[in-house]
């Protein structure tokens, strides 16, 4: 898939989130670097096609382990797939990982129907 296909902002690579994330799929940067080690063997440079290889790889890892979309959603915006919550986080940042599954979930069930 190209680029321009994904509908993402071309200049996505760029983005910082509030609370550390980063690029067009908002990675952590440690989590990034562990996705990276998984898929590839060594940490490749965040360019948007690194990024994009990463992404794809690591998802398809999680529905290889059975995971449900709703687990991977989850397990993107929180770390885990327990129960989700919200709140504000140590930098200050409003959270709130029980919406962020609900939304996937809605965008997901609309794209597969």
């Amino acid at each position: 898939m190209k680029w321009q296909e994904t509908g993402l902002n071309p200049n996505c690579e760029k983005i910082r989130g509030s609370s550390g994330e980063y690029g067009c799929f908002q990675h952590l940067i440690p989590t990034y670097k562990e996705q990276s080690i998984r898929v590839l063997g060594y940490v490749a440079p965040m360019t948007k096609d690194n990024v994009e290889y990463v992404t794809v790889k690591t998802v398809d890892l999680m529905l290889k382990n059975k995971m449900t979309v709703e687990q991977i959603a989850k397990k993107w915006n929180q770390g885990h797939t327990g129960k989700c919550k919200a709140g504000v986080n140590y930098l200050g940042v409003k959270f709130n990982s029980c919406q962020y599954v609900k939304e996937l979930l809605d965008k997901y069930n609309k794209l597969n129907k």
